[in-house]
């Protein structure tokens, strides 16, 4: 598998989003995005939530990714609207252009709108 990922390019993104929409159905959902941040696929087709990894120095929250799968398996044990499974998975994607470490605090100032922004854009096609 990573070594075709570069071969992604020529998948239409309709054929993309339906696959991200069945991994969103299964009843573990964060196996399948754990599958495609190992093999690359995760950054090829949705790099606003492969960048939940990058390292943000000084705060406990230093990957995002765990954190947010989490929240996606949890969700999905609530519910099987895969909108709200989305929402879930989708929840934090603005935090690491946000992140700002002044006077010994982290924040995330405004990461909620931010995230959508990104969160449009990504769902838009």
């Amino acid at each position: 598998m990573k070594k075709n990922v570069h071969r992604l390019s020529i998948v239409s993104q309709e054929r993309i989003a339906d696959e991200i929409m069945k991994k969103l159905e299964a009843p573990v959902p964060s196996k399948g995005f754990y599958l495609m941040d190992e093999t690359g696929v995760l950054q090829a087709v949705m790099p606003e939530v492969a960048g939940l990894k990058k390292g943000l120095m000084l705060t406990r929250a230093r990957n995002f990714l765990p954190h947010t799968l989490k929240v996606l398996d949890n969700a999905s044990k609530h519910t099987k609207d895969v909108y709200v499974r989305m929402a879930a998975l989708l929840h934090d994607i603005g935090k690491p252009r946000t992140y700002r470490f002044e006077k010994d605090k982290v924040s995330f100032h405004r990461h909620e709108f931010v995230g959508e922004r990104m969160a449009y854009k990504l769902c838009s096609g």
